[in-house]
């Protein structure tokens, strides 16, 4: 008998290593297919690479501008060999010729994408932002698309990546003026890397959908997709990606992050949002201690706040960035 009651909490804890290892597998190893843990539910509207196709479709001036991409590489904090996409602007787009040389520096923008994506995910909003005259950076997200990397990082060593191509643009051109756009694991990466103590290159922050911490949307999407509590699940699903990775899901947390931000921050939540809750949206703004602005997109699902809100989004996101550019 003490041996069999013994080998019952053994038994327990290798069952939630393998649970736990399972979902780190399923969520969290760059190498896997998504595409089950992504599928729509009732629940939980379409994410990242669920919009619906006719969306994400690049329209004809969007394909051409694909087709001006340069690739563009450089080594991470822990030597991975990242990739990202460069697009310079060679037109004024809506900006007179006159404002554009009277600018004190170049403006660029970084657009970085959400989960289980890459930095071609931008289509209208690389455009967007190339008809205002600014440079295009789009990074692949470690273990995403071109980028090297065995995990996904959730935000937290991604917005040590976005920092160190904040520090390539400035190599390029020091005067440039640099806004930080990103969706979904994007906006939570951009989010994250506001609270560092970013360049004064750095001028604004933009982002749309993104979550508090990487423990809150996987516990979130756990319960939905799965009916299945935090504990033992996610527990042990964070134990191995310690393990692995060296970071904790707790760690990934933009709401503590924002609250030290110095740089102007621009919120944007869709209010039918069922893969990242819109309430999380209203806990990141409370949170900013930085000049802030808040857009919520009425009737938007996850990822299609720009898309729902048509132009009156972009005036708003340019109306913000504007304010802090020359």
């Amino acid at each position: 008998m003490k041996s069999y009651m013994i080998g019952i909490p053994a038994a327990v804890s290798a069952a939630c290593l393998l649970t736990g290892g399972y979902l780190y597998h399923i969520a969290l190893d760059a190498k896997t297919d998504k595409s089950s843990l992504l599928k729509p539910t009732p629940d939980a509207i379409q994410p990242d690479n669920q919009v619906p196709q006719q969306h994400r479709q690049a329209p004809e001036a969007g394909s051409h501008l694909i087709r001006q991409y340069q690739d563009r590489y450089l080594y991470s904090f822990d030597n991975l060999k990242l990739h990202a996409y460069l697009c310079m602007n060679t037109k004024t787009g809506n900006q007179s010729q006159a404002s554009l040389q009277a600018r004190t520096g170049s403006h660029w923008v970084i657009l970085v994408h959400g989960y289980a994506d890459s930095g071609l995910w931008f289509h209208e909003e690389a455009l967007a932002f190339y008809r205002q005259g600014f440079h295009l950076l789009l990074p692949d997200a470690r273990g995403h698309g071109q980028s090297q990397g065995a995990y996904v990082g959730m935000g937290w060593h991604d917005r040590l990546d976005i920092i160190s191509w904040i520090h390539w643009i400035m190599e390029k051109d020091s005067q440039a003026e640099i806004i930080l756009y990103g969706v979904s694991m994007g906006a939570a990466t951009v989010m994250m890397a506001a609270g560092e103590n970013l360049p004064s290159n750095v001028k604004a922050v933009v982002e749309d959908c993104g979550y508090t911490s990487a423990w809150d949307v996987l516990k979130y999407q756990l319960n939905v997709q799965f009916r299945l509590p935090a504990f033992p699940a996610l527990t042990s699903a964070g134990l191995v990606n310690f393990i692995k990775n060296r970071y904790r899901l707790k760690d990934a947390d933009a709401v503590k992050c924002v609250s030290r931000a110095k740089v102007p921050i621009l919120f944007i939540h869709g209010t039918e949002d069922r893969f990242v809750p819109f309430e999380m949206s209203r806990t990141l703004y409370d949170a900013c201690n930085s000049k802030k602005e808040y857009l919520a997109v009425e009737g938007a699902a996850h990822v299609k706040s720009a898309m729902v809100g048509g132009p009156a989004y972009w005036d708003k996101v340019f109306q913000f960035i504007n304010q802090y550019i020359s």
